[in-house]
C-alpha cells in the first residue's frame, strides 16, 4: 500500500445487527464498522437492555463525509432524528 492519506469507509449497519448483507459491504469495501444504527441521535428508551448513548456530538470531528441510510418507517431513529443527524 502507497503513502496515505487515504479515504476511509464507516458502514452503520441497521437493526437487529451485523448481518450478512453489511458483512458483504465491510469486506467489498474493507470498511470499519460502526455498530450503532439506531440510537446515532437519539437515547435507547427506558427500560432497552442497549446501553448506548447518541454520539452525535462527534460528527464535528468527522474528516470524511457522513452516509446514513434509515427506512421512512424506522422509530429507531425516528424520521425527526434522522433530519437532526
Amino acid at each position: 500500500m502507497s503513502q496515505g492519506p487515504h479515504g476511509g469507509v464507516v458502514v452503520i449497519h441497521h437493526m437487529p445487527g451485523y448481518d450478512a448483507p453489511t458483512k458483504e459491504i465491510a469486506r467489498t469495501l474493507d470498511a470499519a464498522v460502526d455498530c450503532y444504527g439506531a440510537f446515532v441521535v437519539g437515547t435507547p428508551p427506558e427500560g432497552m437492555p442497549l446501553k448506548a448513548g447518541p454520539i452525535k456530538h462527534l460528527i464535528k470531528d468527522l474528516s470524511c463525509p457522513l452516509l446514513g441510510l434509515f427506512g421512512a418507517d424506522d422509530r429507531y431513529p425516528s424520521p425527526e432524528q434522522v433530519d437532526e443527524l
